[in-house]
């Protein structure tokens, strides 16, 4: 009786996972947050990123994002390529 308790115990327990329902969930992008891109030439980072995000996996045409990039925060690591990207060029 003792050994069929414990794998009798897992069972039900994964069993009973199966049923549990994921909800909705929110997330919120952090104030230090950056994106890197690399196109070859320019390369840098935006780091002016805030927005939030809902991802619901049960209703994936509900989930959404609502994000923007301050473009001002482009860092190409070049003062000149930086002044050149923020032109209206």
């Amino acid at each position: 009786m003792k050994k069929a308790f414990f794998p009798a115990i897992a069972g039900v327990i994964f069993v009973a996972s199966a049923f549990i329902f994921i909800q909705s969930l929110d997330w919120k992008i952090g104030n230090n947050y950056a994106v890197k891109f690399d196109g070859g030439d320019p390369s840098g980072e935006f780091t002016g990123l805030k927005g939030t995000i809902q991802f619901d996996a049960n209703n994936l045409a509900a989930s959404k994002f609502d994000c923007t990039v301050d473009v001002e925060s482009i860092n190409t690591g070049n003062g000149m390529k930086n002044t050149h990207a923020k032109s209206d060029k």
